[in-house]
């Protein structure tokens, strides 16, 4: 079981991460666990029947011999995405593994995964990360266990976009995500493109959506929402055109209440 997780080296790990002994198989040279040794490794012994629930996943895959051989490649910050999407597609293909999902709930695996799914060097970064994350805070995290993680998250760069009282906690960043979609034929400071604007709407409804789902969070959505309705409201009686906060609740209700009603009873 792993303990602790290195960031800065994406898909490596210390051997001393492990509380119990690493197959050998699984080491690369410098004797650290490597995921994409492990995935080649798990891909070329179907005889192995210990790792068969991941054989099936990952049969069809073209998987790089090593994340070490991957790291002399990259002589350029150009190929980083490349790469980053690469391995995100790769673990969330493994996001059925409960144990991978646990590892990465620890907050500093989950720190690195949220900035990729917020500020993603591309799209397929962000949609990845989002879903990887997604997943993991429906199953390892709470809202008390999660706030930590996310006041861990750097908000410089979601400042340039999104009002600083909408980053306080996921949720009213989901919210504010999603009001960037109604917001963009009507106002004209909009910093983001109309695609990347659908791409955040869409994964920050779906996030929402598993978490409404959820018994531990369903109580904190229903707070943030409730506290959106009403700051919609005075907002209208006010005749303020500040509805950032307001139009992310309204839409995630527009998209979500008809699936979900009988939870609203």
């Amino acid at each position: 079981m792993l303990e602790n997780g290195n960031p800065k080296k994406p898909g490596v790990l210390d051997s001393e991460s492990f509380s119990e002994a690493i197959p050998k198989e699984f080491l690369n040279s410098h004797k650290d666990f490597d995921l994409f040794v492990t995935l080649n490794y798990i891909k070329h012994h179907p005889e192995d029947k210990r790792w068969e629930d991941v054989q099936d996943l990952i049969k069809e895959m073209n998987i790089e011999s090593s994340c070490e051989e991957l790291y002399s490649k990259l002589s350029s910050n150009k190929a980083s995405p490349d790469y980053m999407a690469s391995l995100l597609w790769v673990i969330n293909q493994c996001c059925v593994s409960s144990s991978l999902l646990k590892v990465l709930s620890r907050p500093n695996m989950l720190t690195e995964l949220i900035k990729h799914m917020l500020m993603g060097a591309n799209d397929i970064i962000s949609v990845t990360a989002f879903r990887i994350v997604r997943r993991i805070i429906e199953f390892h995290h709470s809202p008390s266990s999660f706030a930590p993680v996310w006041s861990a998250v750097s908000k410089e760069a979601l400042s340039r976009f999104l009002p600083a009282d909408s980053l306080a906690n996921i949720t009213s960043t989901m919210l504010a995500l999603v009001s960037m979609k109604f917001n963009y034929y009507v106002r004209s400071d909009m910093v983001l493109g109309q695609g990347k604007i659908s791409m955040l709407c869409h994964e920050a409804t779906e996030l929402l959506r598993s978490l409404f789902s959820n018994e531990r969070w369903v109580d904190e959505i229903i707070r943030v929402v409730l506290a959106g309705a009403q700051d919609i409201s005075s907002k209208i009686v006010r005749g303020s055109d500040d509805m950032t906060f307001g139009f992310g609740t309204l839409g995630f209700l527009i998209q979500s209440m008809p699936s979900n009603k009988d939870s609203v009873h």
